[in-house]
This record gives C-alpha cells, structure tokens and sequence, in this order.
C-alpha cells in the first residue's frame, strides 16, 4: 500500500497567520472599546444633558397641543389634551422642588411616571394675552330677600283710598350689584263677601330714607279680589320686574281698587328689620309711620346677580426652564387660544 504523505505548514506560514488573527482581534478590541467609551454613562454630563433634553421636549410637544390649561405654577403645570376618541384627557407635570427629586408625568388617572431624575431646578413662567379683561357675572338662583313671619294679630285695611307699605332692606348674597325682584307673598283677606270686584297690584318700589317715602317702581304684580280667601291665607303675587342696582333699602307696597277693599295681617310680635310700616290714609294726607314696631306679614324673592374679581386672560405661551446637573435647557410653547379655558 502507497503511503500519501500532506504537507504541514511552515514555520513562516503559521507566524503569518498568526500575525493576521491578533491584527484582527486588536482591531476589534480597539472598536469595542472605542464604541463603549463613546456611549453616554451614566453620571455622563452628556447624558444628563441629553435625559434634560428629551424631557423637556416632552413637555413642549404636548403643550402644543393642549386645549386647555387647568394649573399654573411655577413647578407644575396640567393641561387637557386630545385622545384617540374625540374626548380630552388631563396631563400633568410636577416637580417638589427638592433638588434631586424627579420630574414626574401623569395621564389621565394613571400612576406618576419618572421622565427626568435627577432634577436640581425647575421654573414654568407663562405669558398671558393682552388686552382688558371682563370681570365675571354670576347670577345667583331665587331667593327670598324679605320676609316677616307672623300671624293675623293687628290688621290694616286697603282699599281705593288707603295704601300700607313695609320698607325692608334685602338680604342679598356678598358682592350682588342688581337684583330682579320674581314673586310677593302676603297676608291677606278679602272684606266684600257677597260680590267681590276689583284688583289687589303689589309693588317693590325704592324707600327713600331722607323723604321717608316710597320712590322709584321696581317690580309689580295683580290679582284680582275675587281670588282672595274671606279668610286670612298668604297670597303669592307674581311679579314683572325690571332689574334694580342695589343700594338702599327698598319697600313693599300693597294697592287695591275696590272700596270695599282687602285687609292686611300685621304681627306685634315680629321684631326683624329695622324699618317701621308706612300708610297713607288717602290721597289727600301724606305718609304716617306705624308708631309701634309691628311689620306687616309678606316675603319677598328675587335673583341676584353677583360681579366677581375677572378671569385672568388667556394663557399664551409657557417657558420651561429645567437643569438636572448638566447646563440648563429652556424652551417654549405655544397655546392655542381657547376663550375662558384658562385658570
């Protein structure tokens, strides 16, 4: 049998190939660690830098798009944003103040979630629209203004030549300016049993406390006699109004066209208000003041309106001034204006 004899390698060949597998394996230590080197670390002022950045701009791309601003200070801010089915969605951003505590996010109800750690300073200013602004209306439901409880213990009669009026000072919310005056209550009862006629018209007119008589009409209403009980019930009068700026003590003046006329309840007893009744026995004689300090049975409602301190305007930009360690990033957005939207 032939024996087949293979050629080994030489000397030379095996330092050459050697030479070539460590140039090899340098170059690719030398990438690595180029690679590894050129990674931001962590505690890396490039990194912290660029962890400022990416927060930042966060921020700044979702305030773009907000609809609506719901807080404003100078280390959180919420805002209202669109979702994905046409409804909005509250965002927030909120920093302690505490150098080192991170920045935080949260969405909708969702939990707090870190978008920068590390901070050591943050502002939020914000810029608002110019121009004036009007203070804010607020008008209060029905109320009652006036009223005197009591019973049918002393009586006064009206008719087509006596008039009775009970002054009262309105107790209106804090801050009302004018007032609307809905609906009286009073008192009453009908004299003429058999064929009852005529008309009973109720009056909220201004008190004039220099003249000491009723001045300006503010609101009135009617009703007709044949509509009023023989026997003492409260009768409820609506009322056309005109609205009053407040100020003043005001009055409640009960009127009839019937000779006969209707009666009305005075209490002795009721001590409220600070304002004694005034009548008038005919055309012909002036006003006389009640000498006692009994008031005549009535309620008064009405609807205040209320001005309060203005909105402030319109936020129209938001500058963000974070720093985490690296050197400080600023920027800004810009808000779309959305009328009354703004905190």
């Amino acid at each position: 049998m032939a024996i087949v004899r293979r050629r080994g390698m030489t000397l030379i060949e095996l330092l050459v190939a050697m030479t070539i597998v460590a140039t090899v394996i340098g170059g690719l230590s030398s990438a690595i660690m180029i690679t590894s080197r050129a990674a931001p670390q962590s505690g890396d002022p490039l990194k912290a830098r660029l962890d400022t950045l990416h927060g930042a701009d966060l921020l700044a791309a979702e305030l773009a798009g907000a609809v609506e601003i719901t807080e404003a200070e100078p280390r959180s801010i919420a805002f209202r944003v669109r979702d994905h089915n046409a409804g909005t969605r509250t965002v927030r951003y909120d920093w302690t103040g505490a150098r080192g505590d991170p920045l935080l996010r949260t969405f909708g109800s969702g939990e707090d979630v870190e978008v920068l750690s590390g901070v050591q300073r943050m502002a939020i200013s914000y810029e608002r629209q110019q121009g004036p602004v009007a203070p804010r209306t607020l008008t209060h439901a029905e109320q009652l203004v006036s009223i005197i409880t009591g019973t049918d213990d002393d009586r006064f009669t009206i008719d087509d030549q006596a008039v009775i009026s009970q002054p009262f000072e309105p107790d209106l919310p804090v801050g009302a300016v004018r007032a609307t005056f809905t609906e009286a209550r009073v008192m009453l009862r009908r004299n003429e049993l058999l064929l009852p006629s005529g008309t009973v018209t109720v009056q909220i007119r201004r008190f004039n406390p220099d003249t000491e008589m009723p001045g300006e009409l503010l609101a009135w209403g009617e009703i007709g006699v044949p509509e009023i009980s023989s026997s003492f019930e409260i009768v409820r009068v609506p009322l056309t109004s005109r609205e009053a700026t407040v100020g003043g003590p005001f009055c409640i003046m009960v009127v009839c066209d019937n000779p006969s006329g209707v009666t009305v309840a005075i209490d002795r007893e009721s001590k409220f208000g600070s304002w004694r009744i005034w009548y008038r026995q005919d055309p012909t004689t002036g006003w006389e003041r009640w000498t006692s300090s009994r008031r005549m049975v009535h309620s008064v409602l009405a609807i205040a309106t209320s001005k309060t301190d203005p909105d402030p305007a319109p936020i129209r930009r938001v500058t963000l001034e974070i720093d985490n360690g690296s050197r400080p990033v600023r920027v800004g957005a810009f808000i779309k204006p959305t009328p009354g939207a703004s905190p």
